[in-house]
């Protein structure tokens, strides 16, 4: 039958029209529901059952409608001193179910112990803390499965004792108050769980019979309900969860499905908890009902453990060796047994002792072929099926003594009487089920003997191991001793009967023998092999004889000419063309070029404040720069004068006149600035704003005179002030005055009578007499204070030890007349607080006086020296950028310099400032100052000497052939952002392997710069070994790379807690010390971060609450450290404090609080945390914020927005990270601020009934034209309405339009967040209307009215362009954006607010976004607020340390292939070679673990050979046929190898043939058709997984959603394409691994993370059965690891590409179906498909599980892919072929839909 899309995808997806008009019956809401049971419970008691049942009840409608696992990196926002939890029986449920695993003959333990270590390692691996929690209740639920049970237990007592993992045991259940008490102290990450709806077949088997649980649902069932229980709990005690089975190790990080603690589900959580509670109760004692554990249980194996701890023969063999023997006494006491029974008994010890003679590679045992009639025949393996249970129970229990034994000692720390316990090794190997039958079988074999004297015919060699008789004789000795035997305990064996047992042949898939030689690889002779590989190349076999595939299209091979989605070509041209007159006779391409440098112009005024018009001349060319760099220090001395005894030159006429010049321009900068002060002294008023320009006026103006003048109005505003109000804050402005006065101008002051009296009497008023004396005497000795010079205490210092004057303060802001000098400093001070800078002018700077630090970048860059640059936003660093970029403009008009910036809306703003700085340049014909190069517009790139670009198209030109010219003139590459290198999270797309391959590429020196690098020293260690390699290969002279830390903000950043109240507006913003967010356990085990940075009041503060803390303990010791530490002792009593002094004061604060807490003194650091000093309102406030719902959350804004402008705390930026979420922000803001004008309006004009009659005549308009609208869509008319007619129409309904775009309207009565004096004129309005705002949506034109605007990156590019400009103006003074505004785009605030918490909002987005509130030149003090953020979240971003950079993958099929085309195609091919080895050899994974060098030797050569047998490479290692294909669409890899294959095949051909389309038909495309291919496309490039509780919940939603969620299953012969596709590539990998088998041999058989080798012991020759079990050993037809296959499962080449560890994931698989590691099927989400067949986003983000800004990014990335297939299609196929025009109108299609849902036109 013919498969049909259409039918089944729309029946699938359904009709939304038709939804609407459906009358669907309302079924009660979620809390509803929870309230009604919580209701039932409160009146009327439930009994255990109906708990249980409403307890099924509570949980399906949890998961149904709440619970949604968000796909992330799971250690995004971790941090090494938190913990991550394990449930130890989820762990136990997933990897026991796994396919790999043989469980079915009594349990593969080994193999087991490896799973569980393996997945515990990679977590290891990846920075995590592990601790395992095995709850006690739990145990019950593998009572019915002895073999399970025993597994648990000895997986248990494994991760104890034998492994460094953490493991609590001790625990009831997860109600138990230990263990809320235990989460509430360590406060653990995340729970790794079992998601559920998983269970061993087996289970249900040996559950079969238990009555209550078959009423119940099932074993299966019951567990689930157990798991989902475990997972609401964790919820409502504020733990994520995270699910076992979804997660995926990949480089350095760990994704999985992660459930997020909210508030409002843990409320209602509440309600029911006490009927789950109920419930699960119920269930464990069902679970514990009567099973074989009963029945064997009144023998007690613990007295039988005490007599074998004695016996040394039990002894050497370990606790393993012991509880065997116990369990076969135990079990011969039990009851009488048979012969066969004995036999068992007998083989079963015997199995015991071959696992510790056995190797690894002999354990995986394949079972006989004819095992059923074995079974049918012999009595002995039935004898073993039906003791087997009973004897693992019996092994349990031993295994249970044995814990209580270790678990005492470990308990009282004997570590004498641990050491003499046996070993503890073999735990990890308890049993081998498939081995104990091979052994019994193997005894069948040898017909007519004993089953325990069995001896080789042929040659005298022992079958059994020596020491079992001795062995057995202590077990019946144990007997005899302890237990009293039943009759048959000492019986004789009978001989077996004779069976036939056939075991089947091992051969190879293909019919090779495994040990055949005959694989070969295909000779293949290329550079890179010669540069990374060649001697493992060598040592492998070739053949040369091979058919590789064929071609697609007639046309020989893919040339790549074009970028991307766009028709553009790679080049602009020749170097040095001219494209002017091309552009006047293209007038559209002119008038293009016109408006993009207007907006440019535009945008730079915004940025810059003007247009630079200072001249750059070129200084020297390239041939005597080397000549003037010999000369520079003689040319440095002949600057301070001449020689003794040399006679001068005479002055010529020339200098003469340069001086005079230099005076008269002078004269005119001194003009201008004293215009400017007179300006400013005209509208200053007595506020910050006026102090704080009159603070910019003093930091700009390069006149002394002038910055007097302007200290001068300072002082007297600052002195009238506090005389005024006595206002903590114009004091301390005042002090800060005085103090740059009397240093910067002492001969002013001691030349002036009057301002030096103006000056002593301002301190005196503020108290400091005797610091008014000192300074009296010092101006009248006329000596310049220094640090030795000391001033009487002050007369209020009554309290010497500092404590109790920040009372007063803290209670009153107006502060006594007389004080602590340095008190007042630390508590008022600390903003104003002076950093160490140089008092020099440097000559390269005019503007500022730069830090020693960037002077230090300055003269890196001089000497062409590549430099890390790690310093705090707004530090000033991205300005040694732009002085790079200087210099290389003054060097010559042909070199080129890259800035490589991460997004495109930094691209936007940096050229903007390039072009205001650089702009006047004038280049010679044919060359431009600065070029763009983005996915979506590019321009001079040939012909710029700056270039602007992000990483990947930078890559492009690197890796590009044709462009080695041009990369020749690079100069310098500055890299803006480079901790996007080791990008997480949503900021991980991939780039960071670009940035990576980018560093190894380039050959001239680089400038990297971050805010946020955690290990910078170790970042330069691979820097230099990079650019050592790179010297070396050059032959140059070697040049480190030079790192500089910057660790000072400029601004001080305060921190407070949004609490709304009823009251003044100060009281809604409760101060957050940082302090107040620490434990205990935090400053114990890492202390505080290296980042931790407090202000000077809460320095203070913490030393005030150290005090208290001490004194209330009576520490005399601390109070005695506390003392020296005290300000006043510590601080020199001079008239102002420094930075760097404040720092180390912090230091030695923060020093004696982690000695306190190391030293275990809880009662004095719990004091501390909790002390009024620290904050208790902040402790209230804290726990008060449970993480409110995102309404209400959203619905505070307005007020909170409110009460900052009240205390003048604006402008700000509202930080959210749903894209949605900051639209409703606005919208909600604007209608908030309409509403209240409203009411002011009515208020004063009394004009109600106007206004009602109004709106009534409104909304009959619109009734009016909706009738209209519909009228014309009936009637299906064709005309397009004009602007003109909408317009008319809504004048006519009476609806208002922002046709005169005015934010003026809202100033009279206050209801605007438009900043006064700021407020655009009339021209500009009507100018930024018609222009940039024209199509703008409505409610984008209402915020700005308002004042506030909209950021995220799912704007219209003019819209976002607009907010920036207007608040980088002070215009609009709110915005609400997303995370992508906080890396690096210029927006100065300062506020910044958090509104709610986010999976997205880490460490490192914090510290990006907290850095806009404060920059540098416009706020002394920066405000973070947190609204909506919990105490957990706030404690984990405050005091987590800066993520490390991690290295990335950048190795691939394709990626290789990109290298071979730019080796053979570059004219340059020995520099291509230098940097393709760069790649192969010097990446970051390689530096981090080395031993992945062989691993990316093994790739490469896997890679060379598959892209032979493809026909993309010949056997030169040259690209043929398609590789310009592949290499097109490199960053859709693995699909675009699979999409050649597509093509190969004719897959889409096949589908136009299957619907009756001839290929060259010209009629328009079947829907159908279309849909098909879109299917297939899907299939392709949106491979996103759904989990399986969002199936679920949309398969139980009852109702036609309007919205599919699982992608369709291709049609069966698309999918035999794909499989073909894939049989090839597993073709090459499986020749690959049998030609390299040797060298991938791994011969060490060691647990990853015991580290226990697995190698066999013995002291005696190889025995009998032995020999027999080689024989029947599994031999795989791959290699594999040595534990993979011990269960002899089949081995896949999945399971044998582990091998290449994390480059398994770079091989180009494509399965149509994909299965978890339980076999389960995963689906694929049809976000994708849907959104091409219906448009609609809104259901998308309902129904796909995604957060709505990473739908709009994946929807947009399809976009571009389509427009790159069509592009393809278009260079190879002809024109008229049905396959081109299908990607045409499919690439069109999705192109408007997105367009059309995202509201994007296109200007």
């Amino acid at each position: 039958m013919e498969w049909d899309s259409s039918s089944s995808s729309d029946e699938e997806l359904g009709d939304e029209s038709d939804d609407t008009e459906r009358c669907v019956v309302r079924q009660p809401t979620y809390s509803e529901d929870l309230q009604l049971i919580a209701d039932q419970f409160a009146t009327t008691p439930f009994d255990e059952v109906s708990c249980f049942h409403q307890s099924q009840r509570f949980l399906s409608t949890l998961l149904f409608q709440t619970i949604k696992p968000l796909f992330q990196d799971v250690l995004r926002d971790y941090e090494e001193s938190q913990v991550v939890l394990v449930d130890g029986d989820s762990l136990l449920l997933e990897m026991i179910c796994m396919e790999k695993i043989d469980w079915s003959h009594g349990g593969q333990f080994l193999h087991l112990t490896y799973l569980v270590e393996s997945f515990l390692a990679k977590l290891q691996a990846c920075g995590a803390m592990l601790n395992v929690v095995a709850f006690t209740a739990t145990k019950s639920i593998w009572s019915s499965s002895p073999s399970s049970l025993l597994a648990r237990n000895a997986i248990v007592t494994h991760l104890k004792y034998n492994t460094s993992v953490p493991v609590y045991d001790f625990f009831q259940d997860w109600w138990d108050p230990k263990w809320k008490e235990f989460v509430v102290r360590e406060k653990p990450v995340f729970m790794l769980m079992s998601s559920g709806d998983v269970g061993p077949p087996w289970m249900e088997e040996c559950a079969t019979g238990m009555s209550k649980l078959d009423e119940l649902g099932g074993w299966k069932e019951c567990c689930n309900m157990l798991l989902n229980s475990l997972l609401v709990t964790c919820l409502s005690l504020e733990v994520d969860c995270v699910f076992i089975g979804d997660l995926q190790t990949e480089v350095n990080r760990i994704v999985g499905n992660r459930v997020r603690y909210t508030y409002q589900e843990n409320q209602a959580r509440a309600k029911v908890g006490p009927v789950l509670h109920l419930g699960c109760k119920y269930l464990f004692g069902i679970f514990e009902s009567p099973s074989l554990l009963s029945e064997a249980h009144h023998q007690s194996p613990a007295r039988l453990i005490d007599a074998a701890i004695g016996k040394s023969v039990l002894e050497g063999g370990g606790w393993r060796l012991i509880c065997a023997a116990v369990a076969v006494a135990c079990c011969l006491t039990e009851k009488s047994h048979n012969d066969c029974e004995m036999d068992v008994l007998r083989l079963f010890l015997i199995h015991i002792l071959l696992l510790e003679r056995l190797a690894v590679d002999v354990r995986p045992q394949i079972l006989p072929a004819n095992e059923d009639a074995i079974l049918a025949q012999l009595a002995h393996p039935r004898a073993l099926k039906n003791l087997l249970p009973q004897l693992q129970l019996f092994f349990c229990q031993a295994l249970e003594s044995v814990q209580s034994r270790l678990c005492r000692f470990t308990i009282h720390r004997d570590e004498d009487a641990i050491n003499s316990l046996p070993s503890c090794t073999g735990v990890a190997d308890l049993m081998d089920g498939r081995l104990l039958y091979n052994v019994i079988y193997h005894v069948a074999r040898k017909a007519g003997h004993h089953a325990t004297d069995i001896a080789d015919d042929s040659v005298t060699i022992c079958f059994w191991p020596s020491n079992f008789t001795e062995i057995w004789t202590a077990v019946q000795s144990l007997i005899t001793e302890t237990l009293v035997p039943t009759a048959s305990s000492v019986v004789t064996t009978v001989p077996l009967p004779v069976c036939v047992c056939k075991w089947p042949s091992q051969t190879s898939p293909d019919g090779v023998g495994l040990l055949d030689g005959s694989a070969a690889l295909l000779e293949v002779d290329s550079p890179l092999i010669d540069d990374a590989a060649r001697k493992l190349h060598d040592s492998l076999p070739h053949t040369r004889g091979f058919q590789t595939r064929g071609k697609t299209f007639p046309s020989s091979e893919f040339e790549e000419r074009f970028h991307w989605h766009s028709k553009s070509p790679i080049g602009d041209g020749l170097l040095g063309y001219d494209k002017t007159e091309e552009m006047k006779k293209d007038r559209s391409e002119l008038k293009q070029q016109q408006k993009y440098t207007k907006f440019i112009h535009d945008y730079a005024v915004s940025l810059e404040g003007k247009i630079h018009t200072e001249p750059i001349v070129v200084k020297r060319t390239s041939s005597d720069r080397v000549e003037v760099a010999a000369k520079g220090k003689k040319t440095k001395k002949l600057q301070h004068g001449t020689k003794s005894g040399v006679k001068p030159k005479a002055v010529k006429k020339s200098q003469i006149i340069i001086e005079q010049n230099k005076k008269r321009k002078r004269g005119q900068r001194l003009t201008r600035e004293t215009e400017r002060l007179e300006n400013i002294q005209e509208h200053v008023g007595a506020t910050l704003d006026g102090i704080n320009e009159l603070y910019q006026f003093i930091a700009t103006c390069t006149f002394s005179e002038q910055r007097l003048e302007a200290r001068k109005l300072v002082l007297e505003i600052c002195r009238y002030e506090w005389e005024r109000s006595e206002n903590s804050l114009w004091g301390a402005h005042l002090f800060s005055v005085v103090h740059d006065v009397v240093q910067e101008h002492r001969d002013d002051v001691i030349a002036s009578t009057s301002l030096k009296s103006r000056l002593l009497k301002a301190l005196r008023s503020m108290g400091f007499t005797q610091n008014a004396c000192l300074l009296e005497q010092q101006l009248a000795a006329g000596s310049q204070p220094t640090s030795s010079s000391r001033v009487l205490t002050s007369q209020a210092s009554s309290d010497k030890d500092g404590i109790g004057n920040s009372v007063a303060a803290k209670k009153d802001e107006r502060l006594p007349s007389v004080r602590s000098c340095a008190r007042f400093q630390l508590e008022h001070m600390g903003h104003l607080m002076k950093l160490e800078r140089p008092l020099d002018a440097d000559p390269r700077v005019t503007t500022f006086i730069p830090d020693q630090w960037q002077r230090d970048l300055m003269d890196c860059i001089d000497c062409d020296q590549s430099v890390l640059v790690s310093a705090p936003t707004s530090s000033g660093k991205t300005f040694v950028s732009y002085y790079c970029i200087r210099k290389v403009l003054e060097r010559s008009d042909d070199d080129l310099v890259v800035y490589v910036s991460p997004t495109k809306a930094l691209v936007n703003q940096v050229t903007a400032t390039i072009y205001g700085r650089f702009g006047h340049k004038i280049c010679p014909p044919g060359r431009t100052v600065c070029g763009v190069f983005t996915r979506d517009w590019r321009t001079n790139v040939d012909t710029c000497q700056v270039l602007v670009t992000v990483p990947q198209m930078f890559e492009i030109l690197l890796i590009s052939p044709s462009r080695q010219a041009w990369a020749s003139r690079l100069k310098y590459v500055i890299l803006d952002e480079i901790h996007c290198i080791g990008a997480r999270g949503q900021e991980d797309d991939g780039s960071g392997e670009v940035w990576e391959r980018i560093l190894l590429l380039i050959r001239c020196p680089f400038l990297a710069l971050s805010a946020t690098i955690g290990n910078p020293q170790t970042f330069r260690t691979w820097l230099d070994t990079v650019v050592d390699m790179k010297t070396r290969q050059d032959g140059g002279p070697k040049n480190n790379v030079q790192l500089v830390v910057y660790s000072e903000r400029s601004s001080q950043l305060d921190k407070y807690v949004y609490k709304p109240v009823a009251g003044l507006a100060e009281e809604c913003f409760v101060p957050l010390h940082p302090c107040a967010v620490l434990s205990m356990q935090q400053l114990k085990s890492v202390g505080f971060a290296r980042d931790f940075v407090m202000s000077a009041r809460e320095i203070l503060s913490l030393y005030d609450a150290m005090y208290e803390a001490a004194q209330k303990t009576g520490n005399l010791v601390c109070i005695d450290r506390l003392k020296s530490l005290s300000p006043d002792r510590v601080f020199d009593p001079r008239l102002i404090i420094k930075r760097r002094e404040l720092k180390n004061y912090e230091k030695m604060i923060k020093i004696e609080l982690e000695q306190w807490a190391r030293l275990g003194m809880s009662a004095e650091v719990d004091g501390v945390l909790s002390s009024p000093w620290i904050g208790s309102v902040t402790h209230m406030a804290l726990d008060s914020v449970k993480g409110d719902s995102w309404i209400d959350i959203v619905d505070d804004i307005p007020q909170l927005l409110r009460h900052l402008q009240d205390i003048d705390k604006l402008p700000v930026i509202v930080f959210c990270f749903d894209r949605n979420g900051c639209e409703y922000i606005v919208e909600l803001v604007t209608e908030f601020l309409e509403e209240e004008e409203a009411k002011k309006r009515l208020a004063t004009l009394g004009v109600r009934s106007q206004l009602e009659r109004f709106e009534k005549k409104v909304e009959k308009g619109k009734k009016r034209l909706e009738r209209e609208r519909k009228r014309e869509e009936k009637m299906k008319s064709t005309r397009k309405r004009s602007e003109e007619d909408i317009q008319e129409d809504s004048q006519k309904a009476g609806i208002v339009e922002f046709d005169e775009f005015d934010p003026r309207r809202c100033l009279e009565l206050g209801c605007t967040f438009v900043n006064r004096s700021r407020v655009l004129s009339s021209q500009e309005c009507r100018t930024l209307r018609s222009k940039s705002l024209r199509k703008s949506q409505q409610w984008v034109l209402r915020g700005l009215q308002r004042g506030i605007g909209c950021h995220h990156s799912g704007m219209n590019s003019k819209d976002k362009r607009v907010v920036e400009r207007l608040f980088r103006q002070r215009t609009i003074q709110v915005v609400a954006a997303t995370g992508t505004l906080a890396l690096g785009i210029h927006m100065p605030c300062r506020t910044v607010v958090f509104a709610g918490d986010s999976p997205w909002l880490d460490e490192l987005q914090y510290r990006q976004m907290s850095g806009r509130a404060g920059r540098r030149g416009f706020d002394s003090i920066g405000n973070v607020i947190f609204h909506g953020v919990t105490r957990r979240k706030i404690s984990h971003l405050l005091t987590s340390d800066v993520p490390h950079l991690k290295a990335n993958l950048t190795m691939s099929f394709t990626n290789v292939l990109r290298l071979i085309v730019y080796l053979n195609l570059s004219e340059d091919k020995e520099l291509a070679r230098r940097q393709t080895a760069m790649i192969l050899n010097r990446s970051m994974m390689c530096a981090e673990k080395p031993e992945m060098q062989f691993v990316v030797q093994h790739f490469l050569l896997l890679a060379m050979d598959y892209l032979q047998r493809e026909g993309l490479i010949d056997r030169s290692g040259s690209p043929v046929g398609l590789a310009g294909l592949i290499t097109h669409l490199f960053y859709t890899d693995p699909a675009n190898f699979a999409l050649l294959s597509c093509f190969r095949q004719g897959v889409f051909h096949r589908i136009l043939a299957r619907h009756g389309v001839r290929r060259s038909a010209q009629s328009k495309l079947p829907v159908r058709v279309l849909e098909e291919m879109m299917l297939v496309v899907s299939h392709l490039f949106s491979r996103l997984f759904v989990h399986p509780f969002m199936k679920k919940k949309h398969d139980a939603s009852g109702r036609r959603t309007g919205s599919a969620i699982v992608l369709p299953s291709l049609p069966p012969p698309i999918a035999d394409a794909f499989a073909t596709y894939n049989a090839g590539l597993y073709s090459a990998v499986d020749t690959y691994l049998r030609v390299a088998r040797t060298n991938l041999v791994d011969t060490h058989c060691k647990l990853p993370l015991s580290h226990f080798d697995i190698i066999p012991t013995r002291s005696e020759a190889e025995t009998g059965i032995e020999m027999a079990l080689k024989e029947t050993a599994f031999k795989p037809q791959y290699l594999v690891n040595c534990f993979t296959i011990l269960s002899a499962q089949s081995v896949t080449l999945d399971d044998a590409m582990d091998l290449f560890q994390y480059l398994k994931k770079c091989i180009p698989v494509l399965q149509v179906e994909e299965t978890d590691q339980r076999g389960r099927p995963r689906f694929f989400n049809v976000f994708a498909y849907d959104f091409y067949k219906h448009g609609a986003v809104r259901n998308l983000e309902q129904w796909s599980g995604l957060q709505s800004s990473d739908i709009f990014h994946r929807l947009k990335d399809m976009s571009l892919v389509l427009k790159a297939i069509r592009r393809v299609l278009e260079e190879l196929g002809p024109a008229d072929d049905a396959v081109v025009r299908a990607f045409q109108v499919l690439s069109d299609t999705f192109t408007a839909n997105f367009n059309k849902a995202y509201h994007i036109r296109k200007y």
